[in-house]
């Protein structure tokens, strides 16, 4: 997933107070680092386009 802004804020839904988003699996850096940003996972799914095995991952925002 490549991100241009950060998801904070972007991958919440409008009035939401959560941002999901999904780190391939084999990938233990990129898990490591949103992990270390406040993201749990929340499941493991394979991704729509190319059915890679993810780990999906989900973070309480504040409210704004």
């Amino acid at each position: 997933m490549r991100l241009g802004h950060g998801p904070d804020r972007s991958a919440a839904p409008p009035g939401g107070a959560a941002a999901r988003l999904a780190v391939l699996a084999g990938n233990p850096k990129g898990l490591a680092f949103w992990t270390g940003l406040g993201y749990q996972v929340v499941d493991h799914r394979e991704d729509v386009q190319m059915q890679r095995p993810c780990a999906v991952l989900r973070k309480d925002l504040g409210t704004p």
